[in-house]
């Protein structure tokens, strides 16, 4: 059985990182703009478990988007702003990710790519803006995509020495893929695209029980353990009302759509 790390460690974890964010202040302060301080402070304002309601997204992105104006050639700005629109959709639905924002996102995962063709991380988000994007297309397109989701997939995992280490993130992506297959299905195919979301899910939840060591792993166990029954309870017709646990946590009042 998989034990939750607990509103303790959470708590502790949070703590340490508050510490961290006067400490890079200072040294913002001591040296202004440098693109690799406003990254560090970006990065603890974009990590889902400082800030699991996504209060702090508009401020991690300040922050990654002035790092790449400082330094356009370094990756991880830019893996940064596509990562964030991805969160977003986590959040509060891909319905309220704009083609617009989308785009935007795919040109910064793209010139990530580029400048760090071996970042296992960036094919992952390129898989995720991919799935986002299939959402977004007509039937026509709908192909190209699906197709472009499972090879940027395949590509995170050939490019990593340990694939062990990107294990989890692959499988939540694959996860988030299936799912949104099903929340956008006819409802003729509905039973089939639930059947193999369960199934999934089963899947990513055993998977995560068995690596039971990190955050990520207990955050996956999480969203696969709560897709389960929701998946169950649903109706055909009741299949665009379906949100991703994440949102679970999210008031909508607290957090209105973005555009």
């Amino acid at each position: 059985m998989l034990t939750n790390p607990g509103a303790g460690d959470d708590n502790k974890f949070k703590s340490l990182y508050k510490q961290a964010i006067a400490l890079v202040q200072k040294a913002d302060a001591a040296r202004p703009n440098h693109y690799s301080v406003l990254q560090s402070l970006a990065r603890i304002y974009a990590d889902p478990r400082f800030d699991p309601s996504g209060d702090n997204i508009d401020k991690a992105r300040e922050l990654f988007l002035r790092s790449t104006l400082l330094k356009p050639t370094d990756f991880y700005g830019h893996q940064q702003l596509a990562a964030l629109v991805v969160r977003e959709a986590y959040l509060w639905g891909p319905e309220f990710i704009g083609a617009d924002k989308l785009e935007d996102a795919l040109t910064h995962a793209e010139t990530a790519r580029q400048l760090r063709p071996g970042s296992s991380t960036t094919f992952i988000v390129l898989s995720q803006l991919f799935s986002l994007k299939w959402v977004q297309s007509d039937p026509a397109e709908r192909l190209k995509y699906a197709e472009l989701v499972a090879g940027s997939l395949a590509d995170a995992k050939a490019v990593n020495r340990y694939p062990e280490r990107v294990a989890i993130p692959v499988t939540e992506s694959w996860l988030l893929w299936n799912f949104l297959q099903l929340r956008d299905s006819d409802v003729s195919d509905f039973e089939e695209a639930r059947s193999r979301l369960l199934e999934e899910s089963n899947k990513a939840k055993a998977f995560a029980e068995r690596e039971n060591t990190t955050w990520e792993a207990h955050n996956l166990h999480r969203a696969a353990a709560a897709l389960i029954p929701l998946l169950q309870d649903t109706k055909a017709e009741e299949r665009l009302r379906l949100h991703w646990p994440s949102q679970r946590f999210v008031s909508p009042r607290a957090h209105p759509p973005r555009p």
